[in-house]
């Protein structure tokens, strides 16, 4: 037999209370201890309040706050490797090639120091039907690896992080500028959109036919067949009408879903709407945060002044 005591699930709680129970006490006193500091020197800590407060909110002003402007972008399949590529390049140029930059952008210096980054996120489509879930805020590279959510491969979400301007039009301009100048971006592009053309063709030619078809009665011999139709009630029908109605109806829907596609498509990337989400956090916020750290600033040079007097 083994010489170590069992520790029942009483003992257990019991030991669970007592650890609670003095990290308690330890906490009341810490904070008695801090209080007694904010009172006995509270000559140093207002200050030390006030002070950050106002560091605080002139921290906080509009043309110091950092915005997050989030769109979402659509391209064809083929392009999505190379443009995950060319934001990470976007970048690297506008950090170790202003002038490149701002040249490509078309913008100015200010507009150029008032962008801090482009960060892209994938889309989810976990309910597999081509249409947008949610943004996977994971790494992008992580979030193509997760089989659980599978991602859309002609969409990404983007963020453009901005500080002290909510003007995000120049920016979306310049995206779309600068990838309508990259030329293997724009092959890709041209040889994908001929591919749908020639499908729309070829959806057109397909309807032409089974049109002419239809003039044909194969199984009437010209006769006419009573049908009941709720409107009009019993009427005459020539038996061919509905002989090729399945096959066009799916060649008219995909046609014209080709056609809008192409029409939302009408750059290498396509913002889904002008406008964009705009956020960042509130100020409030930032302001009780500048507030505490103010305070503890003032309780350690407190205790550092009481310890300085022993």
């Amino acid at each position: 037999m083994s010489g170590n005591k069992e520790i029942n699930l009483f003992d257990l709680l019991i030991m669970f209370w007592r650890k609670v129970k003095h990290l308690s006490i330890k906490t009341f006193i810490f904070l008695k201890n801090v209080l007694c500091l904010s009172i006995k020197y509270f000559w140093i800590v207002i200050p030390s309040i006030i002070i950050f407060s106002i560091l605080g909110y002139w921290m906080t002003t509009p043309d110091k706050t950092k915005y997050n402007i989030e769109g979402i972008i659509t391209f064809v399949p083929e392009n999505q490797i190379l443009i995950e590529n060319e934001f990470q390049v976007l970048n690297s140029l506008k950090s170790n090639e202003a002038s490149t930059f701002k040249k490509e952008f078309n913008i100015n210096q200010q507009q150029l120091s008032k962008l801090l980054e482009f960060k892209i996120f994938s889309i989810v489509d976990f309910k597999s039907d081509s249409i947008p879930d949610f943004v996977s805020l994971k790494n992008i590279n992580h979030a193509k690896i997760d089989t659980a959510n599978p991602i859309m491969q002609d969409m990404l979400a983007v963020r453009i992080i901005l500080n002290g301007t909510t003007d995000y039009k120049p920016y979306m301009d310049g995206l779309v500028k600068y990838f309508n100048n990259r030329e293997n971006l724009l092959k890709v592009d041209s040889i994908s959109k001929s591919l749908i053309n020639n499908r729309i063709d070829f959806c057109n030619r397909e309807l032409d036919r089974l049109d002419r078809f239809s003039e044909y009665d194969y199984f009437g011999g010209g006769k006419k067949v009573l049908k009941t139709n709720p409107n009009q009630g019993i009427i005459l029908e020539s038996s061919r009408k509905n002989l090729y109605y399945k096959d066009m109806h799916s060649l008219i829907k995909e046609r014209n879903y080709l056609v809008s596609y192409l029409i939302n498509k009408k750059d290498v990337i396509n913002f889904t709407s002008q406008y964009m989400n705009i956020t960042s956090v509130p100020r409030i916020q930032i302001l009780f945060i500048y507030i505490i750290f103010g305070f503890m600033i003032g309780i350690i040079i407190s205790y550092l002044i009481k310890i300085h007097r022993k």
